[in-house]
């Protein structure tokens, strides 16, 4: 993930994730590319902060967002979720 952020930027880890789960950073890329890691447990009324964040481009989905689909391929969008290299899966109307 810390890829995806540009030298002296923030990454926020947004959502909920299972106790057993982990992250592998490197701490040299943290510390040279003066990266923020910020935590945020989901609550219902930030959502629509973030939706405004995403849509004024002050959060960008470069590599995040991987696949797109159509409504009337909506059992092609849950297939995908299994494959590897799945980040997020947008369906459009």
């Amino acid at each position: 993930m810390p890829a995806l952020a540009r030298n002296g930027g923030r990454i926020v880890y947004y959502g909920v994730a299972d106790e057993a789960d982990r992250v592998t950073i490197s701490p040299f890329e943290i510390f040279r590319r003066e990266l923020t890691i910020l935590g945020s447990f989901t609550e219902v009324d930030s959502f629509p902060d973030a939706l405004r964040a995403f849509r004024s481009g002050a959060i960008r989905m470069d590599g995040v967002i991987t696949h797109r689909f159509p409504v009337a391929e909506y059992p092609r969008a849950l297939a995908a979720m299994r494959e590897r290299g799945t980040h997020k899966i947008v369906i459009t109307p």
